[in-house]
């Protein structure tokens, strides 16, 4: 993830600061989703592969 940075060198550094502040937030909060739903794709992916598996190796019904 690249770092917005801000370098105080002007009257609105503080406002600059802040609004490179809130654009690192907001990259941060989208990786995080994304991660997240990497994530849960992948558990479901592997609940899938147990549950089919479980199939193939349980005994007949009587």
């Amino acid at each position: 993830m690249s770092v917005v940075q801000a370098t105080p060198s002007s009257e609105n550094s503080l406002e600059e600061m802040n609004n490179a502040l809130t654009i690192n937030m907001l990259k941060f909060e989208q990786e995080s989703r994304s991660n997240f739903q990497s994530l849960q794709d992948r558990c479901n992916e592997l609940s899938t592969t147990v549950q089919e598996q479980q199939a193939r190796h349980s005994p007949p019904p009587f």
